[in-house]
């Protein structure tokens, strides 16, 4: 297996936001597209019936579907955030930590965030670095744990 970085393993919070977003916005595609197929289904009384029920039987599915993979990708979100949340506790200094997490859990922009604890933007550079370095020190050290396990 690949070893993690610190920023990819910071960064799953974010990608899974991501993934919840594109879910979301399939499923809401294919309510859009439910809700047309059965009032067309509502509309069209003769001829043709069975192919209607088939159209809207397909798409009940799909947005059904659309849902559960609505409900796995909000796991994934709170999963990742607490697995991130868990190694960004374990920062002794509290300042990066409070940095770490409104930049990772948060989505806060550096200098945005340094501006907001009464730091200059370069101190926002410095707590990134030195964040970065204490996550890696903290998944060096669990992966060496897992090893030995």
């Amino acid at each position: 297996m690949d070893r993690m970085t610190a920023k990819e393993f910071l960064l799953q919070p974010a990608r899974a936001r991501v993934h919840l977003e594109m879910a979301l916005l399939r499923r809401d595609a294919m309510k859009s597209l439910t809700e047309r197929v059965t009032q067309t289904f509502g509309i069209q009384t003769t001829g043709g019936h069975s192919q209607n029920c088939n159209a809207m039987e397909d798409a009940v599915i799909r947005l059904t579907e659309a849902e559960k993979m609505v409900e796995r990708r909000m796991e994934e979100l709170a999963k990742a955030e607490l697995e991130v949340g868990m190694v960004l506790a374990m920062i002794p200094d509290k300042t990066i930590n409070e940095y770490m997490v409104k930049r990772y859990l948060d989505c806060g922009v550096s200098r945005v965030i340094a501006v907001s604890m009464g730091f200059s933007s370069a101190w926002g550079e410095f707590a990134e670095k030195r964040g970065l370095a204490e996550v890696q020190k903290i998944l060096d050290a669990k992966e060496r744990r897992d090893d030995e396990s």
